[in-house]
Order: C-alpha cells, then structure tokens, then sequence
C-alpha cells in the first residue's frame, strides 16, 4: 500500500507535465532546434522588367530561376525561383522559394539597391516551408559576391 501512495504522485506528475507540453506545442511555445544551412545562387537567369522610368524605378521588377550550390559552392543542390518589384528608388520587396530534393523554403523581405557598386547584406524573413522543412521559420542573410563568372549570393539561412 505505501508503495501505491508513493506511485501515485509521479504518475500524476507525469501526466501534468505531458499536459503543459502538448498545450505549450499548440500555442506554437516549444523550442525547435535550430538549424544553419549555407547555399550559393548563381545568378544567371535574370530577367530584368522596366515599368518605371530612368528617374522613378517604381514598378520595375526581377524575374528569376538560378541555380542553387552547396555550402562548398560546387555541387548544384537545387534552384532559387522568385521575384523582386521595386518599391523606390533604393529598395526592392522580394518574394522566393529555395527549391530542394526534400522540400522547399519560402523567403520574403526588402532588398537594398546601390548605384555605387558596392553591397549591404540583405536579411528575408523564412515565411514557411514544405517536405521536412514544413512550418519552418527563422531568416536569411544573403552577402552579394562578385565573381570572375558575375553576381554570386551567399545565402545564411537560420530555421528552426
């Protein structure tokens, strides 16, 4: 009988516990573990849409499908497929998808544009994700790199 009152409690507290963490995983509240994945675009299927003039790129947009590189930048592991529509002068909004063998990961944010040659490190928002990166979230800093071959993207990609 002892043994019972002392059983009693830790199922009990075991039930509890499970309780709180099925409620705090609906919630969206339980930690993920995060991943980092670095990838190469190159940007070779460009296509540039003029709709703006000389003096006001508004409404100008890019159009792409490049390939997508290893974090070794030699093995093609996929594709990058989007598009960037000019909201000023200086600033483009971006919307695109990294293309993988086992699912994808859609990416949103604000693009700089320089006239001076130079390149800011651009940060997207991970606005979701199929295959095994379903419900991904977290962000994207991509570093423009000139190349002997022409315009490279690094991509950082943080999700969890």
């Amino acid at each position: 009988m002892k043994k019972l009152f002392l059983f009693v409690p830790v199922i009990l507290l075991t039930v509890l516990v499970l309780a709180a963490l099925m409620f705090m995983q609906s919630q969206g509240q339980v930690a993920r573990a995060s991943t980092e994945l670095v990838f190469f675009e190159h940007a070779t299927a460009i296509k540039q849409i003029t709709v703006g003039t000389a003096t006001d790129l508004r409404g100008n947009y890019v159009v792409f499908y490049d390939p997508l590189f290893d974090a070794a930048n030699q093995h093609q592991v996929g594709n990058v497929n989007g598009t960037c529509v000019n909201t000023s002068n200086t600033m483009e909004e971006c919307r695109f998808t990294i293309i993988l063998q086992k699912g994808q990961i859609t990416l949103e944010g604000p693009e700089i544009d320089t006239t001076s040659g130079s390149y800011v490190d651009d940060t997207f928002s991970v606005t979701g994700g199929t295959g095994i990166y379903n419900g991904a979230e977290g962000q994207l800093v991509q570093k423009t790199l000139k190349t002997a071959a022409g315009l490279e993207f690094k991509f950082s990609l943080q999700i969890h």
